[in-house]
């Protein structure tokens, strides 16, 4: 019994280092992959920060990612059809230095579909019936948006192909159009909104609205389950107000990379 049992701690003392270089391993790979998804986080919320932003840059996602990490070092940024971020960290080892490893270096690598702004009704303000942009009548007033008084304002020739989000943020007095472009209709009647001819939802007057639109969904004041829209989009005249009467703050139209 004696001799088993020194047979057993033999054996256990040998394979307790191996024990606690699997023990080393396993928090060391636990700390790698937190770190790792703590990059990934900055990183992500970085691009959806920027992707929203008028001023968007290389220097300006590598200055926002130092801000967040001082420590994180970016290997590749770059802007074009998507907004690709490659970046690392060295971290520190807990245990891998029981084996000679002082720091592990952790990789990220994120990207989106880049989102720029083809067209802001609020630069329109100083625009009245010059270039591309034209009012039909006089009763489009510019005071902190647009409003209108049964007008229209066209914009001639304008182009919105691709994966494209509309932005706009009214409220109404009166049923009329919001939006036409072509095939897209986006437009009240009877205190409800439509877009190609589908009901979206009831509305109220005098209330404030934040309507998203893009090819494959709508959200309205932040509820993305109204609906959902399949619209194609081509090069045409847009046209704002038709018919309307109410105050548009803003329409933002981006095209999305694809």
């Amino acid at each position: 019994m004696k001799n088993e049992k020194g047979q057993v701690l033999v054996l256990f003392i040998m394979i307790l280092p191996l024990l606690l270089l699997g023990g080393a391993c396993i928090v060391d790979s636990s700390y790698m992959l937190y770190q790792k998804n703590r990059l990934d986080n900055i990183n992500r919320d970085v691009l959806n920060s920027v992707n929203n932003s008028s001023s968007l840059s290389e220097e300006v996602i590598d200055e926002i990612i130092r801000e967040n990490d001082a420590k994180i070092v970016n290997d590749e940024i770059s802007i074009d059809e998507k907004i690709v971020i490659k970046n690392h960290v060295m971290v520190d080892s807990l245990f891998g230095k029981i084996i000679g490893i002082d720091k592990y270096r952790v990789n990220s690598e994120v990207s989106v579909k880049a989102k720029r702004l083809i067209l802001d009704i609020d630069s329109l303000k100083n625009i009245d019936n010059t270039g591309n942009y034209s009012v039909i009548n006089n009763n489009v007033i510019y005071d902190g948006g647009l409003v209108f008084k049964d007008s229209d304002l066209v914009i001639n020739n304008f182009n919105m192909n691709g994966d494209f989000e509309i932005n706009i943020s009214f409220s109404f007095e009166k049923n009329g159009n919001l939006l036409e472009f072509n095939n897209l209709l986006i437009n009240i009647s009877n205190d409800e909104l439509f877009i190609n001819g589908k009901r979206v939802t009831s509305l109220k007057i005098g209330e404030k609205y934040d309507l998203v639109i893009t090819k494959d969904r709508v959200v309205l004041n932040g509820d993305s389950s109204v609906s959902s829209n399949d619209i194609d989009n081509y090069s045409g005249d847009l046209i704002i107000g038709k018919g309307f009467s109410g105050k548009i703050e803003f329409i933002k139209i981006y095209n999305i990379g694809n």
